[in-house]
């Protein structure tokens, strides 16, 4: 009884070190969040377009769910339009993963394990500095619908536990209003979860009838969201257009258009093939070697030989290994979860979480199955799959052996923290070239080299162009925009490959001719990953006929004598163009 008490009067250190690794990681990488140039500034020009009455899917050409846009809108509309205005939002939404995201993990393990867990996540994936720079975590992220569908899926998840744990229509009514909003975010978050939620049906007791009744209440209650969203956008637009707005992604995912390019095979680890098979193979058996080693030695000789192997096996490959690339075979473990999982699902609520968790892992992974990493897509997608493997390592594994649960975990402890380390070095090098200062007070970040001249270019485009004209940014850079708080001149923000195929260029040039910008800012991009070098000459090339024959340069900066944007060679280069007179 006493242990027991004990045991529960400390079951609060687990989140208080959560919440200082988290303080010290926010201090650590503090306003280095963002990439000046790809992604997020067109989530901060959404958000602050909407603050001053611009429609989603009307005045703003947008292809995800409408919940993440119009809660970033809200929220400068009420606390000001600025950067810090989003950064304080996502905190609290970090907040409340967090909470979830432990009370989850210690339900399929144990505190001890869900500390792990989610100290890892907060280090690789909430405060992830990974790429060179900002972008891929949970503060200003290239997509805001990361970190608002991440936060509902658990939620979701949780929901379905408690139904599992105590089947009522009231909780299935709940998990399915859960799951509405979830399908208003990201698409990948819709799928993963809408698996989890079957494998969870699958986990359950509840007799054939009741699985019925309760997936109907589910599912009546999920449509309720999506409906109401529907009604409110088609106040705005036609219902044509408000249905495909609420739909998001749905309508361009098996577009080969805006799908099939190099970038997205790569990431999922088709393109080149055999290289990452290869490291799949490397890791798998290099790793579940070490796991078995390390283990059989906690089994045999007790923790401080299996402590002191593992440690010295760690330091002694450390330097030698890129660990990054230590979760390439993620999706794979999620898979063997799921299998070790499937049998004892129905045995317990916290049989069926694992279960649940394992699928939902895996569904997520899916983006990029044979290139699983916390970098790019991974700090949102990868990061279920993260923490069943921390879980298991210091959980799972642990815990089938009692007699040496305490050798085990000092074995595989060494693993995890090198995990960590691996990724947090390259993260050091990325904190430390990300020196450049742009924009100012509230809206204030440090970035990399990428942002170089982008705060004179802000500036001049801000004088040149009267406040009520409008700004071109080419093909990429709508933090211009934002930070000159002069608006694009159509509802088109970005002209990178993707959005190019996905809107078409005729579309986008017959609404420039329409209305015309006041001044146009060329900011230097290459795009090879999308198959295509650059805008203007391999893509984009009437857009950019157009812009020469009517625009004229008035200020050019770069780093090369002779660079200029869209020519190859060029490292970094900006221009500002006026009309022609």
């Amino acid at each position: 009884m006493k242990s027991g008490s004990c045991a529960s009067e400390r079951v609060w250190i687990g989140p208080l070190v959560v919440v200082l690794v988290a303080l010290a990681m926010a201090a650590w990488t503090w306003r280095r969040w963002a990439d000046p140039i790809v992604d997020f500034g067109g989530e901060a020009y959404v958000a602050w377009r909407i603050s001053q009455g611009d429609v989603l899917y009307r005045d703003l050409a947008y292809f995800t769910g409408p919940l993440a846009p119009y809660l970033h809108g809200a929220a400068m509309s009420a606390c000001g339009a600025n950067l810090t205005t989003i950064a304080a939002l996502n905190f609290l939404l970090l907040g409340a993963t967090l909470t979830l995201l432990w009370r989850l993990a210690r339900r399929m393990s144990d505190a001890f394990a869900a500390t792990c867990a989610c100290v890892a996540f907060t280090i690789l994936c909430a405060f992830g500095l990974h790429k060179g720079g900002g972008n891929y975590n949970f503060i200003w992220p290239y997509s805001q619908e990361m970190p608002l569908g991440f936060l509902l899926s658990l939620a979701t998840l949780a929901l379905l536990v408690r139904w599992i744990q105590a089947p009522s229509r009231a909780r299935a009514g709940l998990l399915g209003l859960c799951y509405g909003l979830v399908f208003l975010t990201k698409l990948e978050f819709t799928i993963a979860v809408g698996g989890a939620l079957l494998l969870g049906l699958a986990s359950s007791r509840t007799s054939t009838r009741e699985r019925l009744e309760h997936s109907a209440c589910a599912l009546v209650a999920a449509l309720a969201p999506v409906a109401l969203a529907w009604g409110l956008l088609c106040t705005e637009l036609p219902a044509r257009g408000a249905l495909e707005g609420v739909l998001g992604a749905w309508t361009h995912a098996f577009d080969a258009r805006t799908s099939d390019f190099p970038l997205y095979r790569y990431s999922m680890g088709l393109e080149p093939l055999g290289f990452h098979l290869g490291r799949i193979a490397l890791w798998s058996l290099g790793g579940c070697a070490l796991v078995a080693l390390v283990s059989w030695l906690a089994l045999r000789g007790g923790a401080v030989l299996a402590a002191g192997v593992s440690l010295a096996i760690v330091v002694a490959l450390f330097a030698a290994l890129s660990w990054n690339d230590a979760l390439y075979p993620l999706s794979f473990f999620a898979l063997g979860a799921l299998g070790a999982t499937w049998r004892s699902r129905a045995s317990s609520p916290e049989s069926a979480l694992r279960t649940v968790w394992s699928g939902f892992s895996l569904l997520l992974l899916l983006r990029m199955a044979l290139n699983a990493r916390v970098e790019f897509y991974g700090f949102a997608l990868a990061a279920p799959g993260l923490v069943a493997l921390v879980v298991a390592l210091v959980g799972w594994l642990p815990s089938r052996f009692p007699q040496a649960r305490k050798a085990l975990r000092a074995a595989t402890l060494p693993l995890v923290a090198a995990l960590v380390l691996g990724h947090l070095f390259p993260m050091a090098v990325a904190r430390r070239n990300s020196t450049v200062e742009l924009l100012r007070d509230g809206d204030r970040m440090l970035a990399s080299p990428r942002a170089t001249f982008l705060q004179e270019a802000i500036d001049l485009a801000a004088e040149r162009c009267p406040k009520s004209g409008s700004l071109l940014v080419l093909p990429e850079g709508a933090l211009v925009n934002y930070g000159a708080r002069r608006r694009a001149p159509t509802a088109y923000f970005n002209y990178m490959p993707p959005e190019v195929a996905m809107f078409g260029e005729e579309a986008m040039l017959d609404a420039l001719k329409a209305s015309p910008p006041d001044a146009v800012v060329l900011v230097h991009r290459e795009t090879s990953e999308y198959g295509v070098p650059f805008f203007g000459v391999d893509y984009g090339t009437r857009l950019y006929a157009w812009v020469r024959e009517r625009y004229r340069p008035v200020k050019l900066w770069s780093l090369d004598p002779k660079g200029r944007p869209f020519e190859p060679g060029t490292r970094h280069a900006v221009a500002l163009l006026e009309p022609r007179k």
